[in-house]
């Protein structure tokens, strides 16, 4: 019994992964269809009635939250495992199995207080932020819509003893006494920093510095000027890549790329293809999270589970309390439960010694009736004990350890408070 546990649990660790998200059938087969639509092709769920805000999920700027849900097909897998095997395992246990293997569970992202998230192109490329989305359709569209062209004007003219650098991007700006460089401080916020913080915020960390490799260094990148030439229209020329972004987002019809969504979800696995930085960022410093705490991964791993059929327990605190689960509904006995006297004699021993092993109770029962006067046979005591784990008046635990509840009154037992799962 104890090699078949083991087994058991040998083929829960090498638990196969489902499709990829890429392909057009994934779908979860314990979502509810009246609660979540089919999942669709790509990234992204955008029906915003439907997300699930469960209970621990942490919020990303009080804009966004994170969650993370078994992958549809494992958890599946899993299930039809706990259904065959009879075994009793800690539910903690079959959790952390999602998180060894980054393609067993997903993570989804949900956009809260009025916010939006934000999905690029046909492969629907997530990003938190729609100037950040917008520059990925920029930079994947650019060499299409622009050529672009260097001239030579020289260095500019001047004393400058000092030079200008951006404290928060840490780009050299200009020295201050240049009679352009309102101009390009400018152009340097409304290109770089605008979306991510204030006017007054960049002036108050711009640094000077009276390096001279470093005024030499802006010298010399500013000795080219870079012209931008639509290649559909080479009569219009911009002089500054801002003005730029915005005639190919106009003429590109950037609004119908950029389509927002207030749900995204995705393996875990395909993490590393984001383009989005700050939420490859968010999403794995939310995961470190998850590992020590497995709460919003095992909530969601329990709702499958319990949807399925199968039963949670809680062991008692003298034997370790932990949450358990099993496909076996316990039966415990009462005073009109009536049982063959072999199989009461099982019962009873092993109620007198709880968390026995099979071999430690072959000793025990050896002493009593009615196996006392001839030889046991193994194979046929094994099997009534097998008889007692399916009809759940015995629990046999994943390391082969058997146990009994106590006996109960009638009455003690209609008035037992049920525990919600």
């Amino acid at each position: 019994m104890k090699a078949q546990a083991e087994a058991v649990l040998r083929q829960l660790q090498a638990l196969s992964l489902g499709p990829l998200w890429v392909e057009s059938n994934y779908s979860d087969p314990h979502q509810r269809e009246e609660k979540t639509p089919p999942a669709k092709e790509g990234w992204f769920e955008s029906d915003a009635q439907n997300i699930d805000h469960e209970k621990g999920v942490e919020e990303h700027e009080s804009c966004f939250v994170v969650d993370f849900r078994p992958n549809g097909f494992v958890i599946d897998r899993l299930i039809r495992l706990l259904k065959s095997s009879f075994l009793t395992y800690r539910f903690d246990s079959l959790v952390r199995l999602f998180l060894e293997k980054p393609d067993r569970f997903d993570v989804v992202i949900s956009a809260v207080k009025g916010s939006y998230l934000y999905c690029v192109g046909p492969e629907k490329q997530p990003f938190l932020h729609k100037k950040a989305a917008e520059a990925y359709w920029v930079n994947t569209r650019w060499d299409d819509f622009f050529e672009e062209r260097h001239v030579h004007v020289g260095s500019p003219k001047g004393a400058f003893k000092s030079v200008n650098y951006c404290g928060i991007t840490g780009i050299l700006l200009g020295p201050p006494n240049y009679h352009l460089y309102g101009d390009l401080i400018r152009e340097h916020y409304n290109e770089r920093l605008k979306d991510f913080c204030t006017w007054k915020d960049f002036i108050a960390g711009i640094k000077n510095s009276h390096d001279e490799r470093l005024i030499r260094d802006w010298l010399e990148s500013k000795t080219y000027v870079r012209f931008y030439i639509p290649r559909k229209n080479p009569e219009m020329v911009f002089q500054d890549y801002y003005s730029a972004k915005q005639y190919l987002l106009e003429k590109t019809s950037a609004d119908k790329q950029i389509i927002p969504t207030t749900h995204i979800r995705f393996p875990y696995a395909d993490l590393e293809k984001l383009q989005d930085k700050e939420m490859k960022a968010f999403v794995k410093e939310e995961k470190h999270r998850e590992v020590r705490n497995i709460r919003r991964l095992g909530n969601n791993c329990r709702i499958c589970m319990y949807r399925a059929g199968l039963h949670f327990y809680k062991r008692a605190k003298s034997l370790g309390c932990h949450v358990y689960v099993c496909a076996v509904k316990r039966n415990v006995r009462d005073e009109f439960t009536s049982l063959p006297d072999d199989l009461t004699a099982i019962i009873e021993c092993i109620a007198a010694h709880p968390l026995i092993k099979f071999d430690d109770l072959l000793k025990q029962v050896s002493t009593m009736e009615p196996w006392a006067d001839a030889p046991i046979d193994v194979l046929v005591f094994k099997q009534k004990v097998i008889q007692l784990v399916r009809q759940g008046f015995v629990t046999q635990y994943e390391n082969g350890l058997l146990y009994v509840s106590p006996k109960q009154t009638r009455a003690s037992k209609m008035n037992k408070k049920k525990v919600k799962v």
